[in-house]
């Protein structure tokens, strides 16, 4: 049986201990981060937006993700996430904003410029019509 299970005050005490380690990590964290260990920006998006005609589908997006960092989009269905994706690899053209990979505008670039400009080499089609066939460009 956990000690204390039931009593308002232990478990005051438990969340107050959680709150300190947290604030303690937090607070270590931001110190290791001021040394020295900014990494290299890799992608950056600044103010993208897009609307399909009445729609709009992205507003005002800003974000940068640097070297080692892994992003995720989450959202409901119809929130843009899908379009964010096309706006950045330049299957969309934007109609305002900036995406930018390791400092070199790449905004509205074809998919497959995008892809040459980030070193990517090869792309391929992520949503292939029905009609076409998924090919590899170099």
């Amino acid at each position: 049986m956990f000690a204390g299970r039931g009593d308002p005050l232990a478990a005051a005490r438990r969340i107050s201990l959680f709150e300190r380690l947290y604030t303690e990590m937090l607070s270590r964290l931001r110190a290791l981060g001021g040394r020295g260990c900014e990494r290299e920006r890799l992608l950056e998006v600044e103010g993208l937006s897009k609307h399909f005609g009445g729609v709009q589908a992205v507003r005002d997006l800003s974000f940068q993700v640097r070297e080692g960092e892994i992003l995720g989009v989450i959202g409901p269905n119809g929130s843009g996430k899908t379009t964010t994706f096309h706006l950045i690899t330049g299957f969309h053209r934007p109609d305002r904003g900036h995406v930018r990979f390791k400092g070199e505008e790449i905004t509205g670039l074809h998919r497959t410029r995008s892809a040459h400009a980030a070193g990517a080499g090869p792309s391929r089609s992520l949503n292939p019509s029905p009609t076409s066939a998924c090919t590899a460009t170099s």
